[in-house]
């Protein structure tokens, strides 16, 4: 019902409604309903990096928590050199959780090399924005460091 709800109001506001929310929706509507037309079209209306990146950090996050999903494909979209100059401790910890779970991305794909060379760009000290989901990420955090081990 609340799905239904927020689908009506997304098709009548999808400009103004944020990335973070956004993706919340494109990611539920996938989990609940293995449906990912909203992806698609949420996708085509993220023109800065910025907004990719809050949409794909959370929409990620969200199918790795719920669902025995591997790697997500629209990942490997993003292009990290339109990353912008960083101005705020805001920006520096948003750069640094899309480093993460591309790091984590690349690990669910088996690209061991690449999910190393992501890791290694994340610094602890900022995790940013989704800090309120620091338990996911400290499990991630120390399987990638593990990663040292087995180069």
């Amino acid at each position: 019902m609340y799905l239904n709800k927020s689908a009506q109001y997304l098709q009548k506001k999808s400009s103004e409604v944020h990335p973070i929310l956004k993706a919340r929706f494109a990611a539920w509507n996938f989990i609940l309903n293995d449906d990912s037309s909203y992806l698609q079209k949420a996708e085509k209306t993220l023109i800065k990096f910025n907004e990719k990146t809050d949409f794909f950090v959370f929409y990620a996050r969200l199918l790795w928590t719920f669902l025995p999903v591997k790697s997500i494909d629209c990942l490997n979209t993003l292009n990290l050199t339109e990353i912008p100059a960083i101005e705020s401790y805001f920006e520096k910890g948003r750069t640094n959780v899309l480093m993460l779970t591309k790091a984590i991305n690349s690990y669910l794909n088996n690209d061991l090399t690449e999910a190393k060379s992501m890791f290694d760009k994340f610094d602890q000290l900022y995790l940013g924005y989704d800090i309120v989901n620091e338990k996911f990420y400290a499990n991630w955090i120390e399987k990638l460091s593990n990663l040292d081990l087995v180069s």
